[in-house]
This record gives C-alpha cells, sequence and structure tokens, in this order.
C-alpha cells in the first residue's frame, strides 16, 4: 500500500476511495505527496514559528483593542448618566461636560483609526496560513531531518 498522511487518508476513507474501501473508482491515480526535504522542513517549521508569533501578537492586539473599547463604553456611560444631573445653567459645568464629551470622542476617533491596521495584520496572518497550508500541511518528513532542525536551534 502507497503511504499516505494520515489526513490524506482519512479524507481517502471519507470520500470511500481508500484501497479496499469498496467498488469506487478513481478517473486518475492518487499520487503520493512528495516528502519534505531538510530545507523544505526547515523553512515550514520557522514559517509555523513565525505564524504562531504572529497570531499572539494579534491575540495581544485584539486584547488591548477589547479593553479600549471597554474604557470607551464604561466612560459613555458615565456621561450619559452625569447627563441627567448637569447644571444646564452652570457654564462651567457645561463646558467641563463638553469636555469630558470631547475628550471620549477622541478616544473613539483613534479607536476607530486602529481597526483597519488590525484587520489588516489579521489577513496577513491569514495568508500566510494559506500559504503555509499549501506548501507545508500534509507533507511527510523524515523525523531524523525533525529533530537535527531544533536540536540546532
Amino acid at each position: 500500500m502507497p503511504a499516505f498522511t494520515l489526513s490524506a487518508l482519512m479524507a481517502l476513507l471519507l470520500a470511500g476511495l481508500a484501497p479496499g474501501a469498496g467498488a469506487a473508482t478513481v478517473s486518475e491515480p492518487l499520487l503520493p505527496v512528495p516528502a519534505l526535504g531538510p530545507g523544505e522542513l526547515q523553512a515550514c517549521l520557522a514559517q509555523r514559528e513565525h505564524i504562531a508569533r504572529a497570531e499572539g501578537e494579534l491575540e495581544a492586539r485584539q486584547a488591548e483593542l477589547a479593553r479600549d473599547r471597554s474604557e470607551i463604553e464604561q466612560l459613555s456611560t458615565a456621561l450619559d448618566e452625569r447627563l441627567g444631573t448637569l447644571d444646564r445653567e452652570d457654564p462651567r459645568a457645561v463646558a467641563a461636560f463638553h469636555e469630558e464629551m470631547m475628550q471620549r470622542d477622541r478616544r473613539v476617533l483613534a479607536h476607530v483609526d486602529r481597526l483597519p491596521v488590525f484587520h489588516a495584520h489579521v489577513e496577513a496572518v491569514k495568508a500566510e496560513e494559506a500559504a503555509w497550508t499549501a506548501r507545508c500541511a500534509d507533507r511527510p518528513y523524515e523525523a531524523a531531518d525533525e529533530a537535527r532542525i531544533l536540536h540546532r536551534r
């Protein structure tokens, strides 16, 4: 039986195309997936590590954006509550309240300005993940090559 990666064999089994899986036929023979050479494996491992770091950065940025949004929402709630008790006849109180609203609005705009950069980073990580999947996923390799690469690090 030809060598298959586990995910390729599972896909074949689910499709009913695995050797001995029944009467299903394939118009073209399935070719084995070429194994990763040591250089390719090293590049795949390095890219996977880079993707993992980028995903960690995304999680940190997302948490920062969530904290910022939560603070803005709390500030908005506090301003809404203060508006009910604001002495509209006191020009200094109105001016101070107006300034706080402007500060909140500047924070909102700064938050919104950061979103496109975050989304671009998300898309870049997705694209790198897709490239890694196309080039590296489900490809067999020699465990000894992996051990040598990891030992050198």
